[in-house]
């Protein structure tokens, strides 16, 4: 039986993770630019 509750964090964590990283090669780029 999988935790819905626990799957959810993950999700949710992994996706503020993988914004995080967008948003920082983003700044990266322009700042480069």
């Amino acid at each position: 039986m999988i935790n819905i509750i626990d799957l959810c964090i993950k999700i949710k964590y992994h996706a503020i993770q993988t914004i995080n990283a967008i948003s920082k090669t983003g700044r990266d780029k322009i700042q480069n630019h």
